[in-house]
């Protein structure tokens, strides 16, 4: 074939795939009057929503697709057995049908969450719950021997997560400083999850201090929120943020407007340089530092989790340490 014809065969190809969909831009979004709007040009908080949006949809997906495989297996096994498909299905999630007993256990550790709800008057709520936990959990080890066998694979894609290059050099660090791996926490001192998960962090840090740069940033959603992490900045100054933030956390969200000066106290500081820190508006600039950076990278609960910039979807510490461990 002569280069004329070559190129004219190419030019053809190239318009045909442009004319059916079947050639996309390179990270091109939309157009806006014409002009094509790539990724690279959108914030960060943008691109995580994108993200979440197209996981979102992955995971929906993929649940669907499970669904209609389970369907036709017990329709199979139920030829197979000469039985019918609510049968072996009663069968196949036996194991996960839930008592009484369970159920109450359930309620005794979270009644202080329910509202003053007597357990007679939602125990059958409390039993489909811990019952619909139960059979995912038997159609997850399903699904996973089915995938070992070779005999379920779906034909989607996973999106692949954004990395966000989070701005830290303001903000309290420890562990390997200056690691390649970088774990960094945005929370709220008054937040229950992020309480709970300050335990979790804890050992996170212990385990990966030589391995890993641990990085903590305020993002306060309250007033008192606010005023409690002024306190953090204002004993950072003195070498004691660590020390002011494992106070702060313990005390499980008990805090009032002199709660700063009392860790203050608690931990020796320096009073009088602690009180000109936490009454200069240096300190609140500090504060909404951490805000802004949070939302600038779309940041909107806390605790959020981010490891070398992707955020984590789970503050689980096996999660957590399977997500370390494999930058390792």
């Amino acid at each position: 074939m002569n280069n004329k014809l070559l190129t004219s065969v190419m030019l053809s190809t190239f318009v045909f795939m442009m004319q059916t969909g079947l050639a996309e831009d390179k990270g091109v979004l939309f157009y806006r009057k014409g002009k094509p709007i790539f990724k690279s040009e959108i914030s960060p908080a943008y691109s995580q929503k994108i993200f979440e949006a197209e996981r979102q949809y992955y995971l929906s997906t993929s649940q669907i697709y499970q669904e209609i495989f389970l369907e036709m297996h017990l329709q199979d096994e139920a030829k197979n057995k000469n039985s019918t498909p609510e049968a072996i299905r009663r069968e196949f999630f036996k194991s996960s049908l839930v008592g009484e007993k369970k159920a109450k256990e359930w309620f005794e550790e979270n009644k202080a969450k329910l509202g003053g709800r007597s357990f007679e008057s939602i125990k059958g709520e409390i039993i489909g719950f811990l019952t619909r936990i139960e059979e995912e959990k038997a159609a997850n080890i399903f699904f996973d021997k089915m995938r070992k066998n070779g005999d379920y694979k779906d034909n989607l894609k996973a999106p692949m997560p954004i990395s966000i290059d989070i701005k830290v050099s303001e903000f309290p660090k420890r562990g390997a400083i200056n690691s390649k791996i970088k774990v960094i926490e945005f929370a709220d001192y008054r937040c229950p999850h992020c309480i709970k998960t300050f335990s979790t962090m804890e050992k996170i840090v212990e385990k990966y201090k030589n391995k890993v740069e641990f990085t903590y940033i305020d993002f306060p959603l309250s007033d008192l929120s606010s005023k409690i992490s002024a306190g953090g900045v204002c004993s950072n100054q003195q070498n004691k943020f660590w020390d002011y933030y494992t106070l702060a956390f313990k005390a499980n969200g008990n805090f009032d407007d002199k709660s700063p000066e009392t860790f203050a106290k608690d931990l020796k500081l320096d009073l009088n340089q602690f009180n000109s820190c936490y009454s200069h508006s240096a300190t609140k600039e500090k504060v909404k530092l951490g805000q802004n950076e949070a939302r600038r990278i779309g940041v909107t609960g806390t605790p959020a989790i981010y490891i070398n910039g992707i955020f984590q979807h789970s503050t689980d510490e096996e999660d957590l340490s399977k997500t370390i461990e494999s930058l390792f």
